[in-house]
């Protein structure tokens, strides 16, 4: 008599890497429901049997940026169409990003790392003048240095950027009870050493949806989670590299996580005053995928019903799972 053979098959670490594609239908709020594979054939599912499955996102393009990666998984390069790419090195604790704009060196930003805690504590800027701006269009110097030194709360958040011999020019950032960050508050030296220059109030979205299951909580929100936040709550520049607050920010760095624990729901509005010239504000909408990642993020006038920029994203996902 003869005993049929079990196959067994015990795979760990598998890695696939896949991209998402655009026609994959998403939605505003709540996401669809991942797929079940019923193509499989019954042995097949005898033969291998799936223990865990985890999936890591990597962002490889945000509007009309592209993002690339060395091979151990740091950012190497950000592109922006013809005239301008952005090139990242790693050397110890130290981080160098070097702006190209037009062909031509236009910034040199050299990041200090704790290597205790991962955070940026100081970063020297050289600007070399390939765009003007309203500090060196008036220098004889071919190019002019900034130094920026970083503070972080005992929750490794992020609460001050300033100038490191201007203490009156600094960003000041303060959170909400979820964690995310609902105040920015610039001083710029020329203007006030009391009074902001500016402020920015920031609001998260609600996540309805969830709330309206659950209807016997009371005064009980829940926000939609930002599963791939970037340094955009911080910056507030929808296009990095392209126009900058040169006043009172280092040029703004959207990509490397060195700024400590960022705001973990998506952004719906962002509100800022400026000393002297009015209110402005813009709103965002989102479309996401079946795992909640965003897909598509919409820019509005708060004011007006405008639409003022649509962003796509794009991933590579990895599968990472013991099957047996």
């Amino acid at each position: 008599m003869y005993h049929s053979i079990q196959k067994i098959a015990l795979v760990i670490g598998l890695t696939l890497s896949v991209g998402l594609v655009s026609c994959q239908k998403d939605s505003a709020i709540t996401p669809d429901q991942p797929q079940l594979d019923n193509s499989s054939s019954k042995k097949a599912a005898d033969d291998i049997i799936v223990v865990n499955m985890a999936k890591k996102y990597t962002l490889i393009k945000q509007g009309n940026a592209v993002l690339t990666y060395y091979p151990d998984g740091r950012l190497q390069k950000v592109t922006q169409g013809a005239d301008f790419h952005r090139d990242y090195t790693y050397s110890g604790n130290t981080i160098q990003a070097i702006s190209y704009r037009y062909g031509k060196m236009a910034f040199k930003d050299t990041y200090l790392i704790d290597p205790a805690t991962n955070r940026c504590y100081e970063s020297e800027q050289i600007d070399y003048k390939v765009l003007q701006t309203p500090f060196n269009s008036n220098l004889n110097d071919p190019f002019r240095t900034r130094t920026w030194v970083y503070a972080y709360n005992a929750k490794g958040q992020l609460i001050s950027c300033g100038e490191k011999y201007k203490a009156g020019t600094r960003t000041e950032y303060s959170y909400n009870a979820q964690g995310n960050l609902d105040l920015v508050t610039t001083y710029w030296e020329p203007m006030s050493k009391v009074n902001p220059w500016y402020t920015i109030s920031l609001k998260y979205l609600e996540n309805n949806a969830r709330q309206n299951q659950n209807p016997g909580k009371i005064n009980v929100i829940e926000y939609v989670e930002d599963k791939y936040p970037t340094n955009f709550n911080w910056i507030l520049q929808p296009t990095p590299y392209s126009y900058i607050d040169y006043y009172a920010q280092a040029i703004p760095e959207r990509y490397l996580k060195i700024y400590g624990k960022m705001s973990k729901n998506l952004l719906a509005s962002a509100n800022w005053h400026v000393e002297g010239m009015g209110y402005h504000g813009s709103n965002f909408t989102y479309s996401l995928n079946a795992d909640g990642y965003v897909t598509e993020r919409k820019r509005f006038d708060d004011q007006y019903p405008q639409l003022l920029e649509t962003e796509a994203y794009d991933y590579n996902v990895s599968y990472l799972g013991v099957s047996l």
